[in-house]
């Protein structure tokens, strides 16, 4: 059952890098402390003048997740960002380290927009200026794939009319499975950076609750999903194939990141190899800059030696020539 997010309070927006976790809108929530995630792209680049434009919320799309809000909580989501001055709180990677860019521009479209003209209208869209070369710079080569909001809301879920099935609960259900998922890797993915942690234990503890979650909401429902049709029957049948491929790309990330371990530690070999290098090279330069002072003083006493011997030389023709002039 799709949820409505209501008191939407977004504080910070980042500029997402490619390859990031795919999923570039985050809420936190004190009533979902696990997070809600929620795909926004950069829908169009303005090279010459440096900014990029994208849709934060649209009313009445229901996304991903099963979320969606209303134009009214979406309208108070964007002019409170204004109201709060939070222009300026733009970083990359949700760093909290503003960065050189602020949204110059905030707007709930209409009909017709200029920029978004296939967006519903009361859609809340941003512009943000990049002032820095490096940012503009990303944007252009498409290394800033997403821009990714983060603050509070809350979710409230909307119960249809509809009749209720066995085949439409075990979607609710797997659905709400899978949002959970995503809201615990959310949170795995942020404590990434910490010392400390452990990649392929969170991966693997992640795949386990995977499949606990998974079995959760099958088992209510098995029994009565065994007397349905063969439609049915396919439709478990995806489901299964999807848990499987979810966990395949766990243990791809996991095997990612095992490589990059991989690479780091060669990376250090290689820096402590030209460190070492470095020291060497600094220590024959030192003995060198030693040996070229020793033959400068050398060259000094030898230089020396040579001017008092030829001091003496002048005043021995001296005392020869007095001596002539004296005989005469």
């Amino acid at each position: 059952m799709p949820n409505r997010l209501t008191d939407i309070n977004v504080t910070h927006i980042s500029l997402v890098k490619a390859g990031a976790n795919g999923k570039v809108f985050i809420y936190k929530s004190a009533a979902d402390p696990g997070g809600y995630e929620h795909t926004i792209e950069i829908r169009k680049t303005d090279e010459e003048q440096g900014i990029v434009y994208g849709i934060v919320y649209s009313p009445g799309q229901v996304d991903t997740q099963g979320d969606f809000a209303e134009a009214g909580d979406i309208k108070k989501a964007a002019y409170g960002f204004m109201k709060s001055l939070n222009a300026k709180n733009v970083d990359v990677g949700h760093s909290f380290q503003n960065e050189d860019a602020y949204v110059a521009e905030s707007w709930l479209t209409k009909s017709g927009d200029p920029i978004f003209p296939d967006e519903p209208e009361g859609s809340w869209a941003v512009a943000i200026q990049l002032e820095s070369d490096e940012l503009k710079e990303m944007a252009k080569s498409g290394d800033l794939a997403g821009l990714s909001m983060a603050g509070t809301a809350q979710k409230t879920e909307v119960k249809k009319a509809d009749e209720d099935t066995p085949l439409k609960r075990l979607f609710s259900a797997f659905a709400d499975a899978v949002g959970e998922v995503w809201f615990d890797f959310g949170g795995r993915i942020a404590k990434s950076k910490e010392e400390g942690f452990d990649m392929k234990k969170e991966m693997e503890s992640l795949g386990d609750s995977i499949k606990k979650k998974i079995n959760a909401s099958v088992a209510g429902v098995a029994g009565e999903i065994e007397k349905s049709n063969k439609e049915q029957a396919e439709k478990i049948e995806a489901l299964e194939k999807s848990a499987k491929e979810a966990g395949e790309k766990m243990d791809e990330l996991v095997k990612s990141n095992e490589e990059l371990k991989k690479a780091n530690e060669d990376l250090v070999t290689v820096n402590n190899d030209l460190k070492k290098d470095n020291e060497k090279l600094s220590d024959d330069l030192k003995k060198q800059g030693e040996k070229i002072t020793d033959l400068e003083k050398k060259t000094g006493d030898v230089e020396e030696t040579l001017k008092k011997s030829s001091q003496k030389k002048d005043i021995k023709k001296d005392e020869a020539k007095k001596d002539n002039e004296g005989v005469m």
